[in-house]
């Protein structure tokens, strides 16, 4: 199904303070409620504390001023942005309040683009999306399955948490997936790098790798070798399936060329 039968192009997610709405617009509303889910367990995150090793006790941390010496308690903290060394901005809660990006309630998406076209580098957090109620059904599945024909993923911006995001909307499987992204400038570019260059390795007439060599190296990678339990947890996991974020990787993979062997096989 091409995107332009679903929308003209501007399509938004509007949020209250428990569930989403999907809004699509083309001369008028299609409204879409939806639940939103974190996609992430974070039952293996482990928090120390730090303890006095003679008697086990907990360490505590305490505010002194570097000026007095003295410990200084909440009521006379404030923040500070230093602008030159030593040099000091005092920002209020009242700045705090005036630069706070308001929260519109509304995903704007401005564009609908190739999924295998944004590095992976750029995503973050993802949630799940879920219809809520039978009436938003059919078009959360019209969505879901417009994006998954044409290979593409709804990116925009939305307000959580007083700071503005961008984020997008791909399909996962039979759900609906709403990642936050990375903006490019929070992206580090790999330039300063002392890296190989693409083919570099296939190079026999250098230091790179015979033919076989690398028929060897990408057959151990293909074959999964000892890490294959893992592969399969990567490859056939909830993301994978159905044209999200593993057929991002998938698609970007399948247009990296590599090295070719004499055989061409």
């Amino acid at each position: 199904m091409p995107i332009n039968a679903l929308t003209a192009g501007v399509a938004a997610l509007a949020i209250n303070s428990t569930a989403f709405t999907i809004e699509i617009f083309r001369g008028g509303f299609v409204t879409i409620p939806v639940n939103l889910y974190s996609a992430i367990e974070r039952r293996e995150t482990l928090s120390f504390n730090l303890l006095h090793k003679k008697d086990h006790a907990r360490i505590q941390n305490k505010r002194f001023c570097s000026e007095e010496g003295v410990e200084v308690p909440w009521s006379e903290v404030e923040k500070g942005y230093e602008y030159a060394k030593g040099q000091y901005v005092v920002v209020t809660d009242e700045d705090f309040e005036k630069a706070r990006v308001p929260a519109a309630q509304t995903f704007d998406i401005r564009a609908f683009v190739p999924a295998n076209e944004v590095a992976d580098l750029y995503f973050d957090e993802p949630y799940y999306l879920e219809p809520n109620g039978k009436a938003g059904v059919k078009a959360y599945a019209l969505l879901r399955d417009a994006l998954k024909d044409t290979g593409r993923i709804g990116v925009g911006t939305v307000v959580l948490r007083q700071r503005e995001h961008i984020a997008g909307i791909e399909p996962s499987g039979d759900a609906l997936v709403l990642s936050m992204m990375r903006f490019a400038h929070e992206i580090r570019p790999p330039s300063d790098l002392d890296l190989p260059k693409v083919g570099e390795g296939c190079d026999e007439a250098g230091d790179g790798l015979s033919a076989s060599a690398h028929r060897h190296a990408r057959g151990q990678v293909e074959a999964g070798g000892v890490s294959r339990q893992l592969h399969r947890s990567v490859t056939q996991g909830d993301r994978g399936e159905g044209g999200g974020q593993g057929a991002r990787a998938a698609g970007r993979g399948a247009a990296a060329a590599g090295c070719q062997s004499d055989e061409g096989a």
